[in-house]
């Protein structure tokens, strides 16, 4: 589903790099930052997908359990 479609002129970087600058109100949305990673996926059509990389260590949540030897694990999953 594609929600909208904008153009961006390629820039130049140095001698060996080409960059485009991502929508601000993208990098809101996914609370991103300079300096963050983004992965990017070039699709068979040539088409390029550009998405958050995976959540920082921080925003995950760790769950421990502590199971009697008794308890069905089974029942816990």
């Amino acid at each position: 589903m594609q929600l909208t479609m904008e153009q961006r002129k390629i820039m130049s970087l140095g001698r060996s790099s080409l960059v485009i600058s991502l929508p601000k109100y993208w990098t809101q949305l996914n609370e991103l930052k300079r300096g963050d990673v983004v992965s990017v996926a070039i699709n068979r059509d040539r088409s390029l997908v550009i998405f958050p990389f995976l959540k920082k260590a921080e925003d995950l949540a760790k769950i421990t359990l502590h199971l009697e030897s008794n308890e069905n694990i089974n029942f816990i999953i």
